[in-house]
């Protein structure tokens, strides 16, 4: 499994997109926590990654964090970081 099917599987696990349908807000600061040193780790592996599979990552990232979050500010990072590679 790829890491970006990894922090998919985790997304799931944590039923983010569930949790913020029915309660219409962002994912609990427990969860963010735990998806930004996911996020680390996928940061840390950029240059393997192919700027397409970061880019539709980044939109996953984008419909559950505010813009101004780590995790979101992590995704700008690394999808730069995957258009230089």
């Amino acid at each position: 499994m790829g890491l970006v099917d990894e922090v998919r599987a985790e997304l799931n696990r944590l039923n983010l997109e569930e949790h913020r349908s029915q309660q219409g807000i962002w994912a609990t600061p427990k969860q963010m926590k735990h998806l930004t040193k996911l996020f680390a780790k996928l940061f840390a592996k950029a240059a393997s990654l192919n700027q397409v599979a970061v880019a539709d990552f980044s939109r996953c990232v984008n419909d559950i964090a505010p813009l101004d979050s780590s995790i979101s500010k992590l995704a700008e990072k690394l999808y730069v970081e995957s258009k230089n590679g």
